[in-house]
């Protein structure tokens, strides 16, 4: 039926609707004679208008009835008919995982990780890209886009994320099974190792701590190098992650035992530390009992810190009480390295580690799985990074351990 009227008053006039369909064209008073057309998408709650860029009744009406039919199969298929771009795609997404860091579904270190993962996609994509105008086919060159930037085993974490991406998109109806990601190959030949310091490089990295210390430029900065000097410390006796310790506070700290019979004062007192990490600042979103040498650095450290009370973060800010920024650990790292003369070495705070764990498995009675469930992690998991782990030098050198099946340890005061 073919509706004509002559009210200029009206907006929109020839208007006719589209058969069996919300659908119809009509003509506007600045349309310069163009037909358009409209529809109402129920499930998503919008109109779709778009010109017809012609002024034939019949052709307008001809386009009209293609562009319901496609509608139709559109729905049929579960496809969107307004598509949101990729950064409004990644932001839904990472709202989710928001979510559940709220629930301790994930840890807030998790989150930043896929935030970093999804800024590549962006960069790759463009974030004002609309999500039906991508194909599955254009991630074939994602690999190759991220070569140079990025190893092997980020790319694949990067890939397992933007797949998750979009399988949870198609899943809320936000995209179609055309934009769910083809790759190309991704060969890994072998898990890289674990950066760990070899023996005599930690020696000579030990031994510089009191020169670089001394060096500080003020007061100020040398109380920071104290406090960062006992978080390596702490971090190469006990395996505990960087950002796991960059959080804990006092009251994580359950206990320091000495040896029975040994004054926690002498120097070969070799003091135990138990700790108990909370699910909301490990890694794996789970609490964990950490047990390792080094109490002594506890105990030196509450004696450095202005900030000493249960709440407080070991390793604070001296002057705000936050946790150090992650900045100046970094700072602080270079200057050290350099202080040792190893700025060639590729070490770093994470090596710290990787050099505990290469400890405890050269050392010939450690249990894996109490490695493992110390280090927040799975037997599978050492074996994997770990099984390079040999030589001689390193068992002689680095697997000095504590004898406690004999007499036993006294508690001792933090």
């Amino acid at each position: 039926m073919h509706n004509s009227t002559d009210d200029h008053d009206k907006w929109t006039y020839d208007v006719e609707k589209i058969p069996n369909s919300s659908a119809k064209i009509y003509k506007t008073k600045k349309s310069g004679g163009n037909y358009y057309f409209s529809c109402w998408i129920a499930d998503e709650g919008k109109y779709l208008t778009k010109s017809l860029k012609t002024k034939d009744r019949d052709k307008a009406f001809k386009m009209a009835d293609d562009i319901v039919l496609d509608l139709r199969v559109a729905a049929r298929n579960g496809e969107r008919i307004f598509s949101c771009t990729l950064g409004e795609l990644v932001e839904w997404y990472m709202d989710k995982r928001q979510i559940e860091v709220t629930k301790g579904l994930i840890t807030a270190g998790r989150l930043v990780t896929v935030r970093s993962q999804l800024r590549a996609l962006e960069r790759f994509l463009g974030s004002t890209t609309r999500i039906n105008k991508i194909q599955g086919e254009a991630f074939r060159k994602y690999t190759t886009f991220r070569l140079g930037d990025a190893s092997l085993i980020t790319i694949k974490n990067e890939r397992s994320t933007i797949g998750h991406l979009f399988k949870e998109a198609i899943e809320a109806r936000r995209a179609t099974h055309h934009q769910l990601p083809l790759w190309e190959k991704l060969k890994i030949k072998e898990v890289p190792r674990r950066e760990a310091f070899l023996p005599q490089e930690y020696q000579q990295f030990y031994r510089s701590f009191r020169g670089w210390i001394n060096s500080s430029k003020d007061d100020d900065e040398k109380l920071v190098r104290q406090i960062i000097r006992d978080f390596i410390l702490i971090s190469v006796n006990t395996g505990i992650r960087f950002g796991e310790l960059r959080r804990l506070r006092w009251f994580n700290v359950a206990s320091i035992m000495a040896e029975r019979g040994k004054s926690p004062d002498a120097k070969d007192a070799n003091l135990t530390v138990r700790l108990i990490l909370s699910a909301d600042i490990t890694k794996t979103g789970k609490s964990r009992e950490v047990i390792g040498r080094g109490g002594s650095y506890f105990r030196r450290l509450k004696e450095t810190s202005r900030f000493t009370d249960k709440k407080d973060y070991l390793f604070a800010d001296q002057k705000t009480g936050e946790p150090l920024a992650k900045a100046e650990y970094y700072r602080q790292w270079k200057s050290l390295m350099a202080a040792a003369g190893m700025e060639a070495a590729k070490l770093t705070y994470y090596s710290l580690r990787h050099t505990y764990a290469t400890f405890r498995i050269m050392n010939g009675d450690t249990n894996p799985l109490l490695l493992a469930q110390n280090m927040g992690c799975s037997v599978s998991y050492l074996e994997t990074h770990y099984a390079h782990v040999r030589t001689a030098e390193m068992i002689a050198e680095l697997t000095r351990t504590l004898d406690r099946s004999k007499e036993g340890f006294d508690m001792v005061d933090l």
